[in-house]
């Protein structure tokens, strides 16, 4: 009887046809929820920062930078929220969130390969064919019309100065152009070697990496920067270059002089204003089986912080600063069923807040 029960329903499954779903709405309604239950769950507001002293990290040059974190210090204080709306992509599309409503993203429609900086009233971008575009953006979370920003041709690479008044782009026939941001007219042109790539760039400086080097240019002075292992990444920011390498992050002087050697850990992002030096644990050092977590470094008094919060369990993959204060941390996390994105904002004077998890696991930042 159960067995004739059985293919009696499936007999008329199968002639049912399935309802027809407005996919669209239903991934809007999805991402609102998820959003808002994530939020629910900011028992990480309660960050505790760990203080550690300047021989932790701060090492002369030739010693270990790698974090042993031993501070006695604690602090738990709340960082309040950005009052600008925060960009970021989703599956190469261009999301907003309104700061007054973290739970809401706006999905623009806008097709991006990655966010090149986030600029006053505007976004900056690469569409997926390799245009350079801007849209403005408002406080609400809406958008104007995108434009061209430096003519129709595709380019190879681009990058907006620390202090978002300098445009720098790499055309197709390998010749490094400076802009002021919004204008048509180059300041400066330069030609690239066949296969250099540039690393950063500064109001009126800009790096190239080298043979096992960095090549640091500060006007019409050069500077062959030569870390302890080959550089990765690098950064530009005030008076600062730091250059992440396999090491951890070498921080040196905008005139060809170190300052510290190897700190940190492999995911790094400098402040703006060359203060801050913020890093987490990647992939590789966590496979090392070194510290994990988050750090932050001030370059200036040449402290040194553990800054922990709830539900890190995955490896830092990006860490973006939206001004001097503030930002924004990016990390995997594991678990139900699969491999999610948490993003956290966090401000230097305290911890961080959970501001919402992407199941897509392609959540990414703009990269200035």
């Amino acid at each position: 009887m159960t067995t004739d029960i059985r293919e009696t329903l499936h007999d008329i499954g199968a002639a049912v046809a399935p309802p027809v779903i407005d996919l669209v709405a239903f991934d809007g309604r999805l991402r609102r929820a998820r959003r808002a239950r994530r939020l629910g769950q900011t028992a990480v507001a309660a960050a505790a920062v760990a203080v550690v002293g300047i021989g932790a990290w701060l090492v002369a040059p030739g010693g270990s930078g790698r974090p042993d974190v031993a501070g006695d210090g604690q602090r738990s204080e709340v960082p309040t929220r950005s009052r600008n709306v925060l960009a970021y992509v989703e599956q190469h599309k261009l999301f907003l969130s309104p700061p007054d409503d973290p739970s809401f993203e706006v999905d623009t429609g806008i097709e991006v390969e990655e966010i090149v900086a986030r600029v006053p009233d505007g976004v900056v971008y690469v569409d997926l064919d390799s245009h350079l575009k801007r849209v403005d953006v408002r406080i609400d979370g809406t958008v104007g019309e995108p434009v061209d920003v430096v003519g129709s041709e595709p380019i190879q690479w681009a990058a907006v100065d620390a202090t978002a008044t300098q445009l720098w782009f790499v055309d197709l026939d390998n010749t490094l152009h400076r802009r002021a941001l919004g204008q048509q007219t180059d300041l400066e042109t330069i030609e690239l070697t066949p296969g250099q790539q540039v690393l950063a760039v500064g109001q009126d400086s800009w790096a190239a990496d080298g043979v096992n080097s960095v090549e640091l240019h500060v006007g019409k002075a050069f500077y062959d920067v030569r870390p302890a292992s080959s550089p990765l990444r690098a950064a530009l920011a005030g008076q600062v270059l730091a250059v992440t390498t396999q090491e951890g992050t070498e921080i040196w002087s905008t005139v060809g002089k170190r300052r510290y050697d190897a700190l940190g850990l492999g995911t790094a992002a400098l402040s703006p204003d060359g203060r801050w030096l913020a890093s987490g644990a990647d992939d590789a050092d966590r496979d090392a089986r070194l510290k994990g977590g988050l750090y932050l470094t001030d370059l200036g008094s040449g402290s040194t912080a553990r800054v922990t919060f709830d539900r890190l369990d995955g490896p830092v993959i990006d860490i973006w600063w939206e001004d001097a204060e503030r930002y924004f941390v990016v990390a995997d996390a594991f678990g139900d069923g699969g491999v999610r994105r948490q993003l956290s904002e966090c401000t230097a004077d305290a911890g961080c807040l959970l501001r919402f998890e992407d199941t897509s696991g392609t959540l990414q930042l703009p990269r200035d």
